[in-house]
């Protein structure tokens, strides 16, 4: 390769492989676990281990198929009561071990406390953050997931120390909710930020490969992943040695790198063609007077957050302000708001499909079901807006 040739190529490497770190610097779903920080045991034990929990009734089911052998290192991550943790403990043996992951000190606690009642000893328990599991690098043989991935707020932060702690070779069981529109609960539309094809794109562009799955549940779904090599890893090593940087390298870790880029970088690109104050109204029908309607609004959208106000007369009402998602895998495109309310608990659900062409944003919301079509009708209205210029 000639001098000129690697000084074209090493920015586009260095770019690509650096890409994942800068489009993860904001949680995709801040807040979802402040309800942890605080746990009221007694209520989750239900919640988590009732009969009516359709993970529960079927954890035997989902033990075997993880199919352990005496011995394995186990992480269970989100491992809440230990409702799993303590059937892993007894699948691995005396020889084995469990490494019950929360970011609950209170569940470690409860899991502590139960596991010695039981005379569990191949139990240990990591307190995690947003950011990381804190397991320990090369340490574990398989990584449980269930009902968890959904609160993950840095997936691909998460994501990398998982990978870092499975040994050559290790797998991921992921088991989460199913999320489709029209057959899902409404509380899953609401609660859970995507549906199984963008998790499991997330889970592969952070270096897994899917190498099965299992059809035990209805209302989630069991995906297995296999821990797989992150050339990306290697083209930032190289960077750091642009000497021992040779073509072969670059041309091993570019279509990986990429592949991390393109799984990334569109939600974060939609959201940087929203972010602006935006002008219109809530028309009628399909907005075929765009210009006027019964209500006058300004929404002003930033990378996280959209505030709503409405003009009335001279004055401009605050009608609040929430988070908002973005999920590109359908089509119309699907934009859902979740407006805060007074009660730091709850929030209200605006499920949406937009659209933006040129200075125009299209955005039907319903609050109980997603329009389908950009149309003010029952249960739904259309919102025409302009971008404000500055």
């Amino acid at each position: 390769m000639s001098r000129a040739a690697l000084r074209r190529i090493l920015p586009l490497a260095l770019f690509v492989a650096l890409c994942p770190a800068s489009a993860q610097e904001k949680s995709v779903r801040p807040g979802i676990n402040k309800p942890f920080a605080d746990p009221d045991v007694k209520e989750y034990l239900q919640k988590f281990e009732g009969e009516s929990r359709e993970i529960a009734a079927h954890s035997k089911e989902i033990v075997a198929a993880c199919k352990l052998k005496p011995g394995m290192v186990v992480a269970d991550v989100g491992a809440g009561t230990g409702l799993f943790t303590r059937k892993f403990a007894v699948a691995v043996g005396a020889n084995g071990k469990v490494l019950a992951v929360d970011i609950a000190p209170t569940f470690l606690r409860y899991i502590e406390k139960t596991c010695a009642a039981s005379k569990i000893k191949n139990v240990e328990t990591i307190l995690c953050d947003q950011f990381s599991t804190k397991l320990p690098k090369n340490s574990v043989d398989l990584v449980f997931i269930c009902d968890t991935y959904h609160h993950f707020e840095f997936p691909q932060r998460t994501l990398q120390s998982i990978h870092d702690a499975l040994r050559p070779g290790g797998q991921l069981i992921l088991i989460d909710f199913e999320r489709i529109e029209g057959k899902s609960r409404e509380w899953i539309l609401g609660h859970v930020r995507a549906g199984k094809e963008v998790f499991v794109r997330e889970v592969t562009s952070a270096g897994f490969k899917v190498v099965g799955a299992e059809n035990l549940l209805k209302e989630n779904y069991f995906v297995r992943f296999e821990k797989a090599a992150k050339a990306a890893q290697k083209s930032s090593q190289a960077l750091q040695r642009p000497d021992a940087f040779t073509l072969a390298q670059l041309s091993e870790a570019l279509p990986v790198s990429l592949t991390c880029l393109i799984a990334l970088q569109p939600t974060r690109t939609a959201r940087d063609k929203l972010v602006g104050v935006w002008n219109g109204y809530a028309v009628e029908g399909k907005g075929e007077n765009p210009d006027r309607g019964p209500v006058k609004i300004e929404l002003t959208i930033t990378q996280d957050l959209i505030k709503a106000k409405q003009f009335k007369g001279m004055e401009m009402l605050d009608l609040g302000e929430g988070t908002f998602e973005i999920m590109l895998d359908k089509s119309p495109n699907h934009l859902d708001g979740n407006k805060k309310l007074d009660n730091p608990n709850r929030k209200e659900i605006w499920l949406g499909i937009y659209e933006i062409e040129g200075d125009t944003l299209k955005w039907c919301v319903g609050r109980k079901t997603r329009p389908t079509e950009f149309e003010t009708k029952q249960g739904a209205f259309l919102l025409v807006l302009k971008r404000k210029k500055p």
